[in-house]
C-alpha cells in the first residue's frame, strides 16, 4: 500500500471518529432533555408529592431561576415547607446569576477552623472562587494542577477561596491536609444547599470563577494550562 493511500485512509478514519463522537455527544443531549422534560412532567402531574420538591431542589441551579419558581408556585402548600421545599425558595431567594463582566456577589461561610469569613475579605488579590468537594472524583483530579497553580502564582497576589460542598468535616478537613491545598477554604457542610452554590448558580462541580482584583468576573469554568494563561494574564495586565 502507497503512502498516499495510508495518508487517505488514517484522514478517513480520523473523519469517523469525529462523526462518532458528534453522534454520541448528540444522543447525551437529547437523553438528558428526555430525562429533563420526564422530571419536568412529573413535578407538573405531582404538585402534592414530596418527590416532586425533591427532584426541583436536585435540578434548580440545572432548571434556571424562572422555570423553577414556575415549578416551585405549582406545588401543593406542604409541599413547599418540606425540607426539600423549603431548599428550593433559598435558591430562589439567593440566585444572583453573576455573569463575566459582572462584579462579584459577596458571601460569608466559616473556614475549617471556625472563622467567619466573607469574600470581600480578600482584598487586592485576584481570586479563584473554586466549587469542589472531597468525594467529587473530578475535583480531587483537578487538585494536583490547583496546588501547582498556587504554588506558582501566590506571590503574585493570587489566592484561591474553596467552597466546599461537603457534608462531613472529618473527610473535608482531611483532603484539605493529605492533600497540601494550601489556600483558603470554607463550607457550610450542607451540600446542594450551599449558600453560595446557589448565589452562583452551581448546577455541577468542580466548577470556578476568576475575579480580577477589581472584583470583576472575568472567566468561569476555566481549569489547566488555560487557567494559567488567564491568571498570568491578568498579572501581567
Amino acid at each position: 500500500m502507497n503512502l498516499k493511500i495510508m495518508k487517505i485512509l488514517r484522514a478517513l478514519f480520523l473523519i469517523l471518529l469525529v462523526l462518532q463522537f458528534c453522534n454520541c455527544d448528540n444522543i447525551r443531549k437529547k437523553t438528558t432533555l428526555v430525562k429533563h422534560k420526564k422530571h419536568i412532567d412529573f413535578i407538573k402531574s405531582n404538585p402534592d408529592n414530596i418527590e416532586s420538591a425533591h427532584i426541583l431542589a436536585a435540578m434548580s441551579t440545572t432548571y434556571g431561576k424562572e422555570l423553577t419558581k414556575e415549578l416551585f408556585s405549582l406545588l401543593a402548600d406542604s409541599i413547599r415547607n418540606s425540607e426539600d421545599g423549603l431548599l428550593v425558595l433559598k435558591y430562589i431567594n439567593l440566585f444572583e446569576n453573576p455573569q463575566i463582566g459582572d462584579f462579584y456577589t459577596d458571601f460569608k461561610m466559616q473556614t475549617q477552623n471556625g472563622d467567619t469569613l466573607r469574600l470581600s475579605n480578600i482584598k487586592g488579590k485576584i481570586i479563584l472562587l473554586e466549587f469542589w468537594a472531597s468525594w467529587c472524583k473530578s475535583c480531587v483530579y483537578q487538585i494536583p494542577n490547583l496546588v501547582e497553580i498556587h504554588d506558582k502564582f501566590q506571590e503574585n497576589d493570587f489566592e484561591i477561596l474553596a467552597v466546599s460542598y461537603d457534608e462531613d468535616n472529618d473527610s473535608w478537613v482531611k483532603t484539605i491536609k493529605e492533600k497540601n491545598m494550601d489556600w483558603i477554604h470554607v463550607s457550610e457542610l450542607k451540600s446542594i444547599g450551599n449558600t453560595a452554590g446557589l448565589i452562583y448558580g452551581i448546577s455541577s462541580i468542580p466548577d470556578n470563577f476568576l475575579i480580577d482584583k477589581n472584583g470583576i468576573i472575568v472567566a468561569r469554568n476555566v481549569k489547566g494550562e488555560r487557567l494559567e494563561k488567564e491568571i498570568a494574564k491578568l498579572i501581567n495586565d
